[in-house]
């Protein structure tokens, strides 16, 4: 998945405060991949060096 489709996912998570599941169905991604970029990009945002 390129960053801008897991900056995507983690926004449209974020702002909509739907499930993984229809997020999956949003994007056409299983829930685990849901997960899995949401918290990637979380944690990316969260480090000293992002701010």
């Amino acid at each position: 998945i390129y960053v801008e489709e897991q900056l995507a996912i983690f926004l449209y998570t974020a702002v909509m405060g739907l499930s993984s599941r229809h997020v999956g169905e949003r994007f056409q991604r299983s829930n685990e991949t849901i997960v899995r970029y949401f918290k990637k990009i979380l944690i990316a945002l969260l480090l000293p060096p992002f701010y």
